[in-house]
């Protein structure tokens, strides 16, 4: 019998949108094509690239506080916490897959006013960079040096962390972050690995999931689960803010579907 293929490391974001009697949150469906998890709507999100990593130097240039982010992770009992950037990685992989599959740049001017998009040539400058850093010609630290920005990973809530299981072909071991969009900015799927965006409701996704008509993992279906269990992202915030997450690695029945015990549903 072969070893379980080790997780990758990877990041997601979940990018809310108040409304008066509720929020939606930010999905896009993945290209039918795809290698891994085809034609579902999924949160924006991926694997850390090797241009993630940054420097002490580097992280202090472009906004980051290194001991601060370390010091959320190691609240989470992240492993990401101990390593030799302190997990800098983990937080720029985050915002970078938020810019390239959302279309939303979490970062500051000067004055730590948050990017503003709304004037259509600086919009269309940045699709440019945009489909530079999803071609892998530009790290978005360089893109956050060479635009005067500073990168908020501030703006980034911990929400949990999801390992797939062992007897998955293909692992990736995600944290999912919580995000509200920035005004003066629009959200819109990056048409190459995805092939349509929406901000839906939780609850409305979760009944459509029902009909059938709105594929999605497991992962995301039960992190849709808990979003619904909030009215306002006043109360999700504050929710999340107010506790330890802890690293979920889903149970598999005989037919492979995985699902949660009862007491990991009570405790995530």
């Amino acid at each position: 019998m072969s070893s379980p293929a080790i997780p990758r490391p990877a990041a997601t974001v979940m990018v809310v949108r108040g409304q008066h009697d509720g929020f939606d949150v930010f999905m896009v469906r993945r290209h039918q094509a795809s290698s891994f998890a085809a034609d579902v709507f999924v949160f924006p999100g991926g694997t850390i690239r090797s241009d993630d990593a940054l420097a002490e130097s580097e992280a202090q240039e472009v906004g980051l506080r290194s001991a601060t982010l370390r010091s959320i992770l190691a609240n989470h009992d992240d492993p990401f916490a101990d390593d030799a950037d302190g997990g800098l990685a983990l937080w720029v992989a985050a915002l970078r897959e938020l810019f390239e599959e959302a279309g939303l740049l979490l970062a500051e001017e000067d004055g730590g006013r948050l990017l503003d998009l709304s004037d259509p040539r600086r919009a269309g400058h940045y699709r440019t960079l945009r489909q530079d850093v999803q071609d892998e010609r530009l790290s978005l630290a360089a893109l956050a040096r060479t635009e005067g920005l500073r990168l908020a990973a501030n703006r980034l809530t911990y929400f949990s962390r999801w390992i797939t299981p062992p007897i998955s072909p293909r692992r990736y071991d995600t944290r999912f972050f919580l995000a509200e969009v920035p005004a003066g900015q629009t959200a819109g799927h990056c048409q190459i690995e995805t092939t349509d965006g929406l901000w839906i409701t939780p609850r409305e996704a979760l009944l459509r999931e029902e009909r059938g008509d709105f594929p999605m993992l497991f992962v995301t279906l039960e992190h849709l689960r808990r979003l619904a269990e909030f009215d306002s992202t006043t109360a999700l915030f504050e929710f999340t803010g107010a506790r330890q997450s802890r690293v979920v690695l889903a149970a598999v029945d005989e037919q492979l579907n995985p699902y949660l015990t009862p007491e990991q549903r009570r405790s995530w």
